[in-house]
């Protein structure tokens, strides 16, 4: 039924009775969804302000120089510990929700960050290298495992490194010799220890406690205030390698969308070997190649665009498939460089296709699990999925499918609610703002009013307003409402469209 004040010029008004509109009158549609192009311009555009407020809210929680320097002094105090472990100099950084801090951790029974807290939760992922190979050493100490392009054993080949790391070793077979080999398992429990050894030393602030858990190949520290998490690391120890893998040497006769700007820098760099087994692979022993270091440096050329849209799946996939054994944020990853190579730089840096790119991603994903095949964007012989058998993916398709149907849910509704939670952080820690004469001032809020609370009809109205408010910036809007019954008798014109 169309409402009491529905006007013959509504377009679809008009279609309904025969009159057919030119198509020059129509926004793009999404054929799955059935929502206009612009309304998933306007919800990416809401996201990227959510992305803003959840910034603040980190913020108020620690900086990132400050939690860095806190990162410093205990990587200083596991040196004096144990002088095997080098002094903090070449460590990364990085941001657990962004492009650069997604790593493929999979198969393993690491904890993502997510599940300790919540999404306005400060995480960093810690690159710790306690050894560093020069090219011609790595040649010769990593021994590839047969069928497994992307992970091997470091063998200990000097009777000097046999001994330093007498304690985290293991003998192992290959090629009819037995070898002395670094024991990834060992390693992480060795550092493990060595940073619960130094802990208590290293308390960020006062009145704040921290806890400590091996995370499958991480140590996991989370700093807590009052009730809740203040900030997440992943410290994850690794030996880092000069030059480039031999298995990886044909990614460099392909055609990348940076056009060799970054040759130089990312062979420079070199990569790192992680302590991860695959599926069916020897936890004790093997090492896996990781070339995080190489991605930080690719993601300088990515469309910002088109990266946008990866924060906006990276958060969905993170929320709805929470600790999911098939389906990760490094899936996503692959697909946003393997898209660089493929697709016009014009078609991803463009906002008139953020639609098409965004709904792209996602059928990407699909693709890849219907056909269990997701390649390695470095080695793309191995399958990221071969792990896994259809029962485990058929229900991921299926979550990905509600995606696909309904962005508005997953995409605004729930971001829009955690907004909500998050407001009165930034209250109780005003932020700094400019004032007129240039200086620094906190910014003031309005005390809250106490208010009863809502009804979930009464909270469902107030989601779907607050949505069509923020995807129809400059737009007239009229709504009528039914005080009897808001849940259902509504109806909203935004300029000449009914809804």
């Amino acid at each position: 039924h169309k409402p009491p004040y529905c006007e013959p010029q509504d377009a679809r008004f008009r279609l309904r009775t025969g009159a057919m509109a030119s198509s020059e009158e129509w926004e793009p549609l999404d054929f799955r969804s059935g929502i206009e192009h612009e309304e998933i311009r306007n919800l990416v555009a809401y996201f990227k302000r959510y992305q803003h407020h959840m910034a603040k809210v980190c913020r108020t929680k620690g900086g990132q120089e400050a939690t860095r320097e806190f990162m410093e002094n205990l990587l200083r105090l596991v040196h004096k510990y144990d002088r095997r472990f080098p002094l903090p100099k070449d460590f990364l950084f990085l941001r657990d929700n962004t492009f650069e801090g997604v790593l493929d951790m999979q198969p393993s029974p690491f904890r993502p960050h997510y599940l300790h807290g919540k999404e306005s939760t400060p995480a960093y992922v810690v690159i710790i290298p306690i050894m560093e190979l020069n090219a011609e050493d790595a040649f010769d100490m990593f021994d590839y495992m047969i069928g497994r392009p992307m992970h091997g054993g470091i063998r200990l080949l000097d009777g000097v490194d046999q001994y330093k790391w007498r304690d985290c070793q293991v003998e192992h077979e290959s090629g009819g010799n037995t070898y002395i080999y670094l024991s990834s398992e060992k390693v992480c429990e060795w550092f493990f220890k060595a940073v619960s050894a130094v802990a208590n030393e290293a308390t960020p602030m006062p009145g704040h406690s921290m806890t400590l858990e091996l995370n499958g190949p991480a140590v996991t520290i989370c700093v807590e205030g009052g009730d809740s998490c203040d900030v997440v690391y992943n410290m994850i120890p690794t030996v880092r390698c000069k030059g480039w893998p031999t298995a990886a040497q044909a990614w460099w006769s392909r055609d990348h969308y940076w056009d060799s700007k970054a040759n130089a820098e990312v062979e420079s760099n070199g990569y790192h070997l992680l302590p991860m087994c695959c599926a069916d692979g020897n936890p004790e022993l093997e090492w896996r190649l990781s070339f995080c270091q190489a991605e930080l440096e690719l993601a300088k050329f990515i469309p910002p665009v088109f990266m946008h849209n990866f924060n906006v799946l990276h958060s969905v996939i993170r929320k709805e498939l929470a600790g999911s054994a098939v389906v990760s944020p490094y899936q996503l990853k692959t697909i946003v460089l393997w898209a660089c190579d493929r697709l016009r730089p014009e078609f991803l840096r463009d906002e008139t296709f953020i639609p098409l790119s965004l709904f792209g991603m996602v059928d990407d994903i699909m693709h890849c699990l219907i056909n269990k095949s997701c390649a390695n964007y470095f080695l793309p012989q191995y399958n990221m999925f071969l792990h896994c058998s259809e029962e485990m993916m058929f229900p991921v398709a299926r979550k990905l499918s509600l995606i696909r149907t309904d962005p508005v849910k997953y995409i605004y509704l729930r971001t829009a609610a955690e907004w909500r939670e998050t407001a009165g952080l930034l209250e109780e820690h005003p932020q700094t703002e400019q004032n007129g004469d240039g200086k620094d001032s906190p910014s003031r809020s309005r005390p809250k009013a106490d208010k009863p609370p809502l009804s979930d009809k009464e909270s469902r109205f107030r989601d779907w307003t607050s949505h069509i408010v923020d995807v129809n910036h400059g737009k007239s809007i009229s709504v009528f409402i039914d005080p009897n019954d808001i849940g259902t008798a509504r109806a909203f014109r935004i300029d000449d469209k009914f809804y």
